[in-house]
Formats: structure tokens, sequence, C-alpha cells
């Protein structure tokens, strides 16, 4: 026979939620519930429940990783200003050989968020602290031969639709870009958000892979975030803004 327990209500979860915010009280919060679940035999029901609290406590756990911030703000973006930048950056064989031959030896987590105008952040950490501008320049420029080769490229922090062409050199085909897709008004065609994220993720064919291929010395592991939200301006009379 069940205890007679009293389940928390919609409510409290959620008042529960909102003061865990460190990883510690939100695993506290996920074990007391599915403990609670148990005793009162309603724990085969209520998994959808204990699995969105769990996802909660993740993304509790991300926050408060350090290698989560490298990717936020200005710092995050690709800065890749105009088409034939872009071209250069994308096409450049030789820099990728030399970086073939360069050792690494270490593992690294790339952290991206990708929002729905297509905006793209990333950054890259090591042992939980950002990488160094060398070898941020080498992944960037993996990241952006790769997602050539996926049809899309990357314009002042936006992955757009890319127009490619295949080049065969030696037996290896690698896509290059020769421009970027336009609507009928002649703007670049932003990529499909989803559509990109996925493919940084795929197992077999995704940045991961792709990277650990040409220089077997870095071990990339991908993390997905939620886009940072905007920094909201203060609302007048709220003592918040600059003085005057």
């Amino acid at each position: 026979m069940k205890a007679n327990i009293t389940m928390p209500s919609s409510n409290s979860l959620y008042a529960a939620m909102r003061v865990a915010t460190t990883p510690e009280a939100a695993d506290y919060l996920v074990q007391q519930f599915e403990q609670k679940l148990k005793d009162s035999g309603m724990y085969a029901q209520s998994q959808g429940l204990l699995n969105s609290l769990k996802v909660f406590a993740e993304t509790v756990h991300r926050e408060h990783d350090s290698s989560f911030h490298v990717w936020e703000g200005d710092k995050g973006i690709l800065r890749v200003s105009n088409p034939q930048e872009a071209q250069r950056i994308n096409n450049q064989d030789s820099t990728l050989k030399e970086y073939s031959k360069t050792v690494v030896d270490k593992s690294v987590d790339f952290g991206f968020a990708v929002n729905q105008e297509s905006e793209l952040r990333r950054g890259y950490s090591s042992d939980g602290k950002e990488v160094d501008e060398k070898l941020k320049t080498m992944l960037d420029n993996y990241f952006n031969a790769w997602v050539v080769n996926k049809d899309m490229a990357v314009l002042d922090g936006v992955v757009y639709e890319a127009v490619t062409a295949v080049k065969d050199e030696k037996g290896k085909q690698e896509k290059v870009l020769v421009d970027y897709k336009k609507d009928s008004a002649g703007n670049p065609i932003p990529a499909d958000p989803d559509k990109v994220a996925k493919a940084i993720l795929d197992k077999d064919d995704g940045l991961k892979a792709y990277v650990e291929k040409a220089n077997p010395t870095i071990k990339l592991d991908t993390k997905q975030y939620a886009f940072p939200a905007p920094e909201a301006a203060p609302e007048k009379g709220s003592g918040m803004g600059a003085g005057g």
C-alpha cells in the first residue's frame, strides 16, 4: 500500500524552479520530486513532467559552466564583413593544409547558439577557459570551410544559403564559396536555423567529424545553447539610465 503523499502543485513546482539557481539546488529539486513520484505510485505516468524538470536542471548546469559564456556578446560573432572576404576565408586551401600539420593536443568545447534570424554566436573553450587567439582563428577557419561544404556561408555573424562550386585537387573534393544565394530584391537569403544547428551537431558529418578528420590532434565537442536575449534598455524614470 502506497503512503498518502501530497504532490506539489504546478505553481509550487514553478516557484521552486525559480529559486533553484545553482546546479546543486536544481539537482536536489529533481531528486526530491522523483522520490515523491516513486513514493506516491505516480512515477510511470509522470515521466513527461520529470523529464522537463531534468532539462531545467541541465540548463542550470550549463549556465554555471564557465565555457557557457565564451561565445556571448560581441566576441561570439564570427566577423566576416563582405562577400570578397568570405570567399578568401573559405577558399584558403593552403592555410587549411598548414593547420593539418599543427599539433594541438587539446579537447575543445565548441559552444554555439543560433536564433530565428539565423544569427550565429560561437565560442571555444578548453578546460573551462577560452582558447587562445591562434587556436580560435584555426577553428574559425575550419568552421568556415565546413559550413561551405554544407552550401552555407557566414556574413557578419549571420548564416546564409550559399552558391558553391566543387574543387577537385589530387582526388580530394572540397566545395568553395562562389556567392550568397539572393532573393528577388538581391538580398542574401538566411539559412534555416534548424538546418544550421542540425548540421553542426550531425554525428557523422557535422563540425566535430570534419575538424577531427582535418586535424586528429583536436578533440572537439559541440554544444548548443539558447541564443542570448538582448539586454533591455532602461525604462525612462527607472533611475537605471545615465545621469544628466
